[in-house]
């Protein structure tokens, strides 16, 4: 028998499993910011559209914001990028859907939306 040693690096394995949520995938055209949180402590994020690109801002080590304004989407659906530095400094970037709504909801005396 001849022994073998198999040498990988660790941080491989956890830079394929970071998953990416974002929490208000519906926003308003008024205010469109989005939380976007992460699995795992990722560096450097930043949104893009189309060739236009925004950095989000840390809230805590998993937590980021980013306000679409910058990227001047009007109300609809959308195909945005949100790119992140691994711990391992690898850049991966996850493909999500997100809507933008106009107008506001109005209710009628009793409560109800019409």
């Amino acid at each position: 028998m001849v022994p073998v040693i198999v040498v990988r690096k660790e941080s491989e394995t956890l830079s394929s499993q970071i998953n990416v949520e974002v929490y208000n995938k519906e926003v308003s055209y008024i205010n469109p910011v989005i939380t976007i949180e992460f699995s795992e402590k990722v560096s450097e994020v930043s949104v893009s559209f189309k060739g236009k690109t925004i950095r989000a801002k840390s809230i805590n080590n998993f937590q980021w914001e980013a306000n679409l304004i910058e990227l001047g989407l009007k109300p609809g659906e959308y195909e945005i990028n949100i790119n992140f530095k691994t711990p391992d400094l690898a850049t991966k970037s996850e493909k999500i859907v997100i809507r933008i709504k106009a107008g506001m909801v109005e209710e009628d005396l009793f409560g109800g939306e019409f």
